[in-house]
């Protein structure tokens, strides 16, 4: 079994760029000569995320690549496995998005307690809320988004995926921590934080 971190990116109006932070496991082990196979994969999986919220982001905002990288959790750390393309335009044309900074939450037990997967999702635009608080369809759609993130999947050809989290409780080795399939989102906006590949769940 492997470990993979998968990093989507975006870009939207004056060159500004999002990016978000997975994490799957494999059911069978996955290296150099797999990248053929693990990039239409993973490639299928965040397209069938994000196009859950297509309507919610302004149509400015664009998929640019994603990055992998296996994951080694004996010795915690990262190697680089491939770039991969992948497509997603945001598709409502209002004037305006959040900004930056703001966007919405959604949370994912694993299991066997401790801390829960988090997502801060690229922004919406201004309409998908009100004083702060999202309206009640882009909360479905977020639901439909984290119900695609949280369960396991099969690959198109050998293999299957589990995502979850990497977990590092003080004075602990990290283990991987698959997620429970609940999901649950924040009705207010949170604050999207910068990611950098090998850091966050």
């Amino acid at each position: 079994m492997t470990i993979l971190h998968v990093v989507p990116k975006f870009v939207g109006l004056a060159d500004d760029e999002y990016q978000a932070s997975f994490y799957v496991e494999t059911d069978l082990p996955v290296g150099l000569g797999d990248e053929g196979e693990v990039s239409a994969d993973l490639a299928d999986w965040l397209q069938d995320m994000f196009d859950n919220i297509a309507g919610q982001v302004r149509n400015v905002i664009t998929a640019i690549e994603y990055a992998v990288f296996i994951y080694d959790l004996v010795t915690d750390t990262y190697t680089f496995f491939f770039d991969g393309g992948w497509t997603f335009t945001g598709t409502n044309s209002a004037a305006e998005s959040f900004p930056p900074q703001m966007a919405a939450t959604i949370t994912a037990p694993v299991i066997g307690g401790g801390r829960p997967g988090q997502k801060r999702v690229i922004p919406f635009v201004e309409t998908m809320a009100n004083a702060g608080v999202l309206v009640a369809g882009a909360i479905a759609n977020l639901l439909a988004l984290g119900n695609r993130w949280v369960n396991p999947f099969a690959g198109a050809v050998s293999l299957n995926y589990t995502p979850g989290i990497v977990s590092r409780p003080e004075g602990a080795s990290p283990s991987f921590k698959a997620f429970t399939g609940a999901v649950f989102v924040r009705e207010q906006l949170g604050t999207m934080r910068k990611r950098k590949p090998g850091v966050g769940g």
